[in-house]
């Protein structure tokens, strides 16, 4: 049967009565005819009823999709999970038939609405719950509503009125096609990134959770003793419910999990962000890749750039670690650095070069001597202490003949001249758009987060490292709180992002064991990243990590609401280049139609026909007229699918093109997890605090700051996880 014909009454269901009857009949009633003939044509008789009946279904079911989207929920432990390809939902492959049919629906879709009785209950119900002052009639009337309303809200079967979920949009763009098949998206194809597009509360982090749960049950098809790479989950908006799919996912796989949460530093694992580097360079790009770099803020950011490169080479030149406490520090005071330093090399030489044995106490003769000279306003400046080092670092120019140290002298020299050379206003006005973000990074509990004391053998919370995830193939989710202070958020983010990309290339190319005995170059071990409203992530740093982490492994899927988040944060140009990383497309719902020919402009244009009813008369004579009806069937050509078609799109569906050119229409399903095992996971404390925060509003942007739960005493309800449940 032609599609074409489902538009159509279900005539079937008349020619399956009418079988069955005749069949029966001859069954019941062989002196019709002989035994012989009458039982055999019965059994035919009623295979074709069967087949007839079987038809009408397909028809009856077609104009029940057309009515009311299908809702579509599962448990986790029945989401499809395979090492070969990553399933996305149930659907079928959009062609020019079904461009043609949406056409022929949307001519048609006033015979296809639900019937005046589903409206009539639908309304009933929300009047017997109307609980205002009810006139004498009405009174007498209002508990027979309400007797009618709790039976045609049951959501039993038997009821032929019971209520759907409203997923909104049009129910036939999906409806269309009755016979649905799974989609699956392979894992080469992953390299290539993928981009989910879709307005607010449409599923989009739904979806993600279905994507997520199989990349964490994902195994390497070479060794399926082994899981196939670590998995990630930035999370700026703090979602409970993504965070409790994590967990119950990596706890069903038995991997090991980290949560760093700057909502929740208590039981949040610990990271510094410029703690990994392979060159020291980097711990400046990292910091001041933060900053404003359109305009004249381009010129301030490279000065920004220079002084925190300079004062990360003189931490590390003497051996101690870089964070943001330690960068915060030393920026407002280099002279403090600047001091420290020069102690470091005069006691590395003290017993090399004689002349200088005896530095402590000519330092001690000069501080006491402290004449600094006032017509130069940054030697005036200086401490005695530091005035007094500058001078004997001046007169014994034997120090910088020792070629064995001439790092560390470089580094001392390079502070020397920062010191010397910039008065303190100057300099405030070079670093003034740093201060407030590193203040914003060191301020309150946070900064235990992302400046650790490695020293503090007392705190238990775990310190996290990519290339320790990497090696471990662990499952991390990463809360940012980015909807109470959006500028640590994309700070600690794009801090993040850069020390990936840093981490990739060095995979790339020596391998995810380089540093360990018996590395291995060629064992490269994958990450699969899924960045939810990935727009407040991005910055300068997120471009090169789409655009070359690949083929280190990074696979990315990324999810925001329109193309318009993108360009507001990154601006239109860059945003261009971000989006053509992105092999892989998923367009749920939007709003803007701009949004929607992003996909739509990578599609072509098919030809559907057009029928045009056409009906005249003509007069012959006074008596006599000829009549004529005609259908006009016109070809033209319209786009596969259109914008409107997308903004269009029921609660949790999605158009996917992937491979270049392959359009899949797909349903993705709702996880209900009543019946697992890890239900509780999902209704602990932890969870329903998080997404009872994140409901509330704030006055204080640090709010952080106030009073905070006491997670790590653990929980003694039934239903609570303790610390070691969460970061184990």
């Amino acid at each position: 049967m032609h599609p074409q014909n489902y538009f159509r009454p279900a005539y079937e269901f008349y020619n399956s009565v009418t079988l069955f009857s005749t069949s029966t009949i001859l069954a019941h009633a062989p002196w019709m005819l002989p035994s012989a003939i009458a039982y055999p044509a019965a059994g035919i008789g009623y295979c074709c009823a069967l087949l007839e009946l079987y038809k009408g279904n397909k028809v009856r079911k077609f104009h029940k999709n057309l009515r009311s989207p299908r809702a579509y929920s599962i448990s986790s432990d029945q989401i499809p999970r395979t090492n070969k390809a990553l399933w996305l939902g149930t659907g079928f492959t959009w062609k020019k038939q079904h461009t043609q049919m949406l056409h022929d629906t949307q001519n048609k879709i006033d015979a296809f609405e639900l019937p005046l009785v589903v409206d009539w209950a639908r309304n009933n119900e929300r009047i017997a719950e109307f609980t205002q002052q009810l006139s004498f009639f009405q009174s007498g009337i209002h508990p027979l509503r309400k007797a009618i309303a709790k039976v045609t809200s049951s959501n039993s079967k038997f009821n032929p009125v019971r209520p759907h979920m409203d997923l909104g949009g049009l129910a036939a763009i999906h409806g269309i096609e009755v016979n649905e098949k799974d989609i699956y998206q392979e894992v080469d194809e992953r390299n290539g990134h993928t981009l989910v597009l879709g307005t607010t509360r449409v599923g989009k982090t739904r979806t993600a959770e279905v994507l997520i749960a199989q990349d964490i049950a994902r195994r390497d098809i070479k060794n399926p003793e082994e899981f196939e790479a670590a998995v990630v989950v930035f999370d700026p908006k703090g979602d409970g419910d993504l965070f409790a799919r994590a967990h119950i996912e990596a706890k069903r796989q038995g991997r090991k999990f980290y949560v760093f949460h700057l909502g929740f530093p208590s039981i949040s694992a610990r990271y510094n962000g410029v703690a990994d580097f392979n060159r020291v360079s980097e711990c400046a790009t990292r910091v001041a890749g933060q900053l404003n770099t359109s305009g004249d803020g381009a010129a301030f950011a490279e000065f920004v750039w220079r002084f925190i490169n300079i004062i990360s080479n003189a931490l590390f030149s003497m051996n101690r670690g870089v964070n943001f406490v330690s960068l915060n520090e030393y920026i407002q005071d280099m002279e403090k650095l600047f001091i420290e330093l020069a102690k470091h090399v005069l006691t590395t030489l003290e017993n090399k070069v004689p002349t200088l044995s005896n530095w402590r106490s000519e330092i001690q003769l000069m501080v006491n001597d402290h004449k600094p000279p006032q017509h130069d306003k940054a030697l005036a400046a200086l401490r005695p202490e530091g005035y007094a080092l500058y001078q004997y670092l001046q007169e014994h120019s034997e120090i910088q003949q020792q070629t064995h140290i001439r790092t560390l002298l470089k580094n001392l020299n390079n502070l020397k001249h920062c010191v010397t050379h910039y008065d303190s206003t100057y300099f405030s006005k070079i670093t003034a758009s740093l201060l407030p973000l590193l203040e914003k990074l060191t301020s309150g509990k946070v900064a235990e987060l992302i400046a650790p004391d490695y020293n503090d053998l007392q705190d238990n919370r775990p310190i996290i490292s990519w290339s320790q995830i990497l090696r471990e193939k662990a499952v991390v989710y990463v809360g940012l709180d980015a909807m109470q202070d959006t500028a640590v958020a994309s700070a600690v983010g794009n801090t993040m992002f850069a020390d990936l990309l840093s981490t990739a290339g060095e995979i790339y190319k020596f391998g995810d064991s380089h540093g360990l005995p018996l590395a291995d170059a060629d064992k490269k071990t994958s990450v699969y990243i899924h960045a939810d409203e990935f727009n407040e992530l991005c910055g300068d740093e997120f471009l090169p990590l789409v655009n070359k982490a690949g083929g280190a492994g990074v696979k990315m899927t990324c999810y925001t609401q329109s193309r318009f988040d993108l360009d507001a944060k990154v601006g239109k140009d860059k945003s261009e280049v971000i989006l053509a990383n992105f092999n892989t497309l998923i367009m749920m719902r939007v709003k803007t139609p701009s949004t929607a020919e992003y996909l739509t402009d990578q599609l072509g244009e098919v030809n559907i026909i057009e029928r045009t009813a056409v009906s005249g008369a003509t007069t012959i004579s006074s008596t006599e007229f000829t009549a004529k009806n005609e259908d006009r069937v016109t070809v033209k050509p319209v786009p596969l699918i259109t914008t409107s078609t997308i903004i269009n799109l029921p609660k949790g569906q999605a158009f996917v093109l992937h491979n270049g050119s392959r359009l899949d229409k797909v349903r993705f399903p709702y996880i209900d997890d009543r019946n697992c095992k890890f239900a509780a996971l999902k209704q602990s404390k932890l969870v329903k605090e998080m997404n009872e925060r994140y409901r509330k509003s704030s006055d204080s942007g640090e709010w952080w700051k106030q009073v905070d739960f006491d997670w790590t005493a653990g929980y003694k309800g039934k239903d609570d996880i303790a610390l070691e449940n969460v970061v184990h």
